[in-house]
């Protein structure tokens, strides 16, 4: 009986540490079920933190972001290298002076001659000069100041059938009472110089004198006045670019009217077209583009994708600050970072040596047919 008695006891006893062992193979097993999600949501925090530390490093020097977006710490450092040399022009440089005007090109020549001799004082003349006068030259503005005109429109009555005719103004005149000379300087001013209308107002007021005074609501008279002017050069460069062998394209934010709009731009060597759009899509380029079947040069904003590949080119400077972007995050995208900015550059020696006249196009094809073959290589490797 003791022994029946202590066999049920080691029984039990077994039983008890067989049971405790399944509690504990369970409790391990979501424990490392637990440990597996807790380093793989580590692992997703880390490519978070080193995606937003990537883009808060973005400036124009490694992305597509204009430089106006740059904070003021984030704006790219010129490296330069001390010389020991003193600031300016060095000793024995060569002088380079601006050529003087040819006699066709002056407006105005005044003598200059000495009144008395410099030793006795006698009075000199004109015909006492010796040799060629000492040419001196001075650009200045002459005195500019708005002047007005009153035209004076009478109206003549008829002694046969007694019809009133009123006369009409001259050619190019309108009945504004701003002329288009002004009318010219301040779209020049807020449409080029993207000066503020007040600031316009205030220009033309100093250059030209209190008559060319106008209140803001005139400003933006003329504004309109000059866009209505423009309307028809406007559409036929529009239509002109859509015939260009390549444009380079771009948009970037605008305000137009206190709200949020794009500024598409189409541009080549001669001819170069904006357009003001509210949206940032395919239509609004469709709008800007509508018939161009040329080469397109552009970043790699999606909207650009409906062009034919096959006449579709990225912009390399765009390319190369991508690849820095890629350096600067670090990890194993820094080798493709570091090896694509060194092909990258690569071509561009070899464009400025065909720009430069030192080799011909097919010197050029020739040079970058291995670059073509590094990058394939470096994009299979890392992608």
């Amino acid at each position: 009986m003791a022994d029946e008695s202590v066999i049920e006891r080691l029984e039990r006893r077994l039983t008890e540490v067989e049971t405790r062992l399944r509690h504990v193979e369970a409790a391990r097993r979501n424990l490392t079920r637990k440990c597996r999600a807790l380093r793989e949501e580590n692992r997703i925090l880390k490519e978070k933190v080193k995606d937003l530390t990537a883009r808060l490093g973005l400036n124009s020097s490694n992305s597509s972001m204009p430089p106006s977006s740059d904070k003021p710490w984030q704006r790219p450092q010129t490296k330069w290298k001390p010389t020991g040399r003193r600031p300016g022009g060095q000793p024995g440089h060569e002088a380079h002076a601006r050529e003087p005007f040819k006699p066709k090109d002056i407006d105005r020549v005044v003598p200059v001659l000495p009144g008395r001799c410099g030793k006795c004082r006698r009075i000199l003349r004109a015909e006492d000069a010796v040799g060629a006068p000492l040419l001196h030259q001075v650009v200045d503005l002459p005195p500019v100041s708005a002047h007005v005109t009153q035209y004076e429109v009478s109206q003549c009555l008829c002694p046969d059938c007694g019809t009133v005719t009123q006369g009409e103004l001259p050619s190019g005149v309108s009945w504004s009472i701003v002329g288009v000379r002004l009318q010219a300087v301040l779209a020049l001013l807020t449409g080029r110089c993207r000066l503020s209308r007040r600031e316009a107002r205030e220009i033309v007021a100093t250059l030209f004198g209190w008559k060319a005074l106008l209140s803001l609501g005139m400003v933006v008279k003329m504004e309109k006045r000059t866009s209505e002017a423009l309307a028809r050069a406007y559409e036929d460069a529009l239509f002109a670019i859509q015939s260009a062998p390549f444009i380079n394209a771009d948009e970037t934010g605008w305000t137009e009217a206190r709200r949020k709009a794009w500024l598409w731009a189409a541009a080549t060597p001669l001819l170069k077209v904006f357009r003001i759009d509210p949206r940032r899509n395919r239509e609004a380029f469709r709008r800007l583009l509508f018939d161009f079947d040329g080469i397109l040069i552009t970043d790699r904003w999606s909207v650009y994708r409906d062009h034919d590949p096959d006449f579709r080119q990225l912009c390399w400077a765009h390319i190369l600050r991508n690849f820095k972007g890629l350096e600067e995050r670090g990890g194993t995208a820094k080798h493709l970072g570091v090896e694509g900015q060194k092909a990258v550059k690569a071509i561009f020696r070899w464009w400025y040596r065909f720009k430069d006249g030192e080799i011909t196009r097919l010197g050029l094809r020739r040079g970058l047919a291995g670059i073509r073959a590094r990058f394939r290589w470096l994009l299979g490797k890392h992608l």
